[in-house]
C-alpha cells in the first residue's frame, strides 16, 4: 500500500477505511482506538510528540504497524499517526491541535469526543488530504474537507 498515490477523494476515503480497519482487526480485542492524517506536507501540521521516538525507516507495511501499536498497552497508542500522500508512515502518537473551524455540522445526535473533532477540524488543514479515526465506540470515519465521507460501525 505504501506505493499508492491516489487522485480522488473516493480512493482516499478507500485507502483510509481499509488501513483503518486492517489496523483494528490486527490489534484485535485489545484494540485502543487509532487516529491517521494524511498529508501533503507533514512538516507543517500543529503537531507535539506524545511516545518515545520509533524508527519508521524501514515499515513497508503501514496498516500492521498501526495495528501493532494500537494495543491499550503501547508505548505509542495515543494520538495521531501521520502518513505522506504515498501512505508512507513518517510519524506516530503526535498530539494533534488542529484550529476550530466554524460552521462545520457536527450530528450531536450521535456520540463523538476530541479525536473525532480534531479529524474533523484537522481535515480541513492546507495539504491535508484526509484524516480518519477508528474506535471500538464509534467505529471507522474518515473525513476530508471538513465532512465525514465514510462511517462504519465497529
Amino acid at each position: 500500500m505504501s506505493d499508492a498515490f491516489f487522485t480522488d477523494s473516493e480512493q482516499w476515503r478507500d485507502a483510509i477505511r481499509t488501513l483503518l480497519e486492517a489496523a483494528a482487526r490486527r490489534a484485535g480485542p485489545r484494540f485502543a482506538g487509532l487516529g491517521v492524517i494524511i498529508t501533503m506536507e507533514p512538516s507543517g501540521l500543529p503537531l507535539y510528540p506524545i511516545g518515545p521516538p520509533l524508527e519508521l525507516s524501514g515499515v513497508s507495511d503501514p496498516a500492521s504497524m498501526l495495528g501493532d501499536l494500537a494495543v491499550e498497552s503501547g508505548a505509542h497508542h495515543d494520538g495521531f499517526h501521520i502518513l505522506t500522500a504515498e501512505l508512507k508512515l513518517v510519524a506516530v502518537s503526535q498530539y494533534f491541535s488542529p484550529p476550530v473551524v466554524a460552521g462545520l455540522e457536527i450530528d450531536r445526535s450521535r456520540p463523538f469526543g476530541g479525536r473525532y473533532l480534531a479529524a474533523l477540524f484537522g481535515s480541513m488543514l492546507p495539504g491535508t488530504l484526509a484524516t480518519g479515526i477508528a474506535t471500538k465506540a464509534l467505529g471507522t470515519i474518515v473525513f476530508s474537507g471538513g465532512q465525514e465521507v465514510y462511517r462504519k460501525l465497529s
